[in-house]
């Protein structure tokens, strides 16, 4: 997380960002220049092609709803006793992205 909170620190500076990172499952985490947001996203690769492909399967958040998210995470982690790890899940059958707080402490 702290590699798309870098990302999006230049963002918000006007800086050129270019940052992608695979989370599992062809599903990817994009902050690009130009786009205000956090996209979690998955991709394909069409045939005989070489280069991935975007598909509509995904949620771009807002920087705003960026923020609100890490510092509930942020929340969450500072208690005394919990140590977590925030997780996007990507669920194909509900075609859907979740973000998932786990509590490692007791994994």
């Amino acid at each position: 997380m702290n590699d798309i909170d870098n990302a999006v620190k230049k963002l918000c500076a006007d800086e050129l960002v270019n940052y992608q990172t695979h989370i599992g499952g062809g599903y990817y985490v994009s902050v690009t220049s130009g786009y205000k947001c956090v996209d979690f996203r998955k991709f394909y690769m069409p045939y005989d092609q070489s280069e991935m492909k975007p598909t509509n399967k995904g949620i771009a958040l807002h920087i705003d709803e960026w923020i609100d998210i890490k510092q509930l995470s942020d929340n969450l982690t500072s208690r005394p006793n919990f140590n977590s790890a925030l997780l996007p899940s990507c669920h194909e059958s509900m075609n859907t992205i979740v973000v998932v707080i786990v509590d490692v402490s007791t994994v």
